[in-house]
């Protein structure tokens, strides 16, 4: 339960306006004052929530006569009307909002947070115009084969080093690259040792780096800096040499 309310949490509800949802859909109509009673939420607090709910679109008021029930909208509906609402207000943001200077490109910026870091990596993955070498442990990796299969397709050449892979684990984008009906500019090192660190550049232009580990505490370095870039692309032609050497 408590996986659900955060679910529902991402899509813009508190804890309560959650719970009294998940309620309500376990229980199709239900009137404030039988929440109130089945869930320990005070009636003025329930009400407060319908009607916070009411505004986001979560659920419908019923009127039968003097009592006012209340059902869910759908999970699918309330989740595709919000996923359209976001997306009008980038739009909206994207045309409208000041131009200013990209910090980027002034030194280095300190990304926290396991999964802001997957969303930056997933960024830079997309955004690769050319090519993109990218060195981190299988279970990462394997997170974005969709993004890097994507990038075969589109011609960009990919070099990766996957540590911790075992023998009998398969990652979509080796499979995808041994298809005969193409030749795809992809290159996949392997290493034996699990790593909790990863590197990635993209484009000669862009470095990510850090460790990964699941947590909120996790912490990686952003940077387009060209020596720092020089730094690190170098770094991982050495690493590509040794892993060679030792398969000799």
């Amino acid at each position: 339960m408590n996986e659900l309310v955060e679910a529902l949490q991402s899509f813009g509800m508190t804890r309560q306006e959650a719970n009294v949802y998940l309620y309500l859909y376990q229980n199709s109509q239900s009137t404030g004052y039988e929440i109130a009673k089945m869930t320990g939420i005070s009636r003025s607090n329930v009400y407060n929530t319908l009607a916070n709910l009411l505004e986001k679109g979560a659920v419908y008021s019923l009127d039968e006569g003097n009592t006012t029930k209340y059902v869910t909208v759908s999970i699918r509906e309330f989740c595709e009307n919000y996923f359209l609402h976001l997306k009008n207000d980038m739009e909206f943001l994207k045309k409208n909002i000041p131009t200013v200077h990209s910090k980027e490109e002034d030194g280095y910026i300190t990304i926290q947070g396991y999964i802001n870091i997957l969303d930056k990596l997933r960024t830079m993955i997309r955004n690769t115009k050319k090519r993109i070498y990218f060195s981190g442990s299988y279970e990462v990796i394997k997170q974005y084969q969709k993004e890097l299969i994507d990038l075969c397709k589109e011609g960009k050449k990919i070099v990766l080093i996957i540590s911790g892979k075992e023998d009998n684990e398969s990652i979509e984008i080796e499979d995808f690259l041994q298809e005969k009906t193409k030749i795809y500019e992809c290159k996949v090192y392997k290493k034996i040792e699990k790593d909790a660190q990863f590197k990635v550049v993209s484009d000669s232009s862009y470095v990510l780096t850090g460790e990964l580990t699941g947590g909120q505490a996790d912490t990686c370095l952003y940077s387009c800096q060209t020596n720092f870039v020089k730094f690190f692309k170098e770094a991982l032609r050495n690493e590509i040499r040794l892993i060679e050497i030792e398969n000799q």
